[in-house]
């Protein structure tokens, strides 16, 4: 498997993070278990609010904080079922990277 290097919690968020947002993995360099944060912030600028909340999202888990304005309250008007599903599986079992 492509990250069997990685610790279990770094493995779930990857495998996780493969599936839900894949469009997301450029923003994470796995083997230095790290968030590259140039690049992260270079992918914001011209997403649309959904996009930004989810990739905010997925870069607060992967920190373990929120430092990048992820709002569960916004994220709840505005998402899509999907996105919605995304988080509230992880509600139901965290994963802390």
């Amino acid at each position: 498997m492509k990250y069997d290097h990685l610790s279990h919690e770094h493995r779930r968020f990857a495998i996780w993070l493969s599936t839900s947002a894949p469009q997301l993995l450029p923003l994470f360099d796995f083997d230095r278990r790290c968030m590259l944060l140039e690049k992260a912030n270079k992918y914001l600028r011209g997403k649309s609010e959904s996009e930004k909340l989810m990739a905010s999202f997925f870069m607060s888990v992967f920190g373990g904080a929120d430092n990048f304005g992820f709002d569960l309250f916004t994220a709840c008007k505005i998402l899509d079922v999907k996105n919605i599903e995304i988080i509230r599986g992880w509600l139901a079992d965290p994963i802390w990277p």
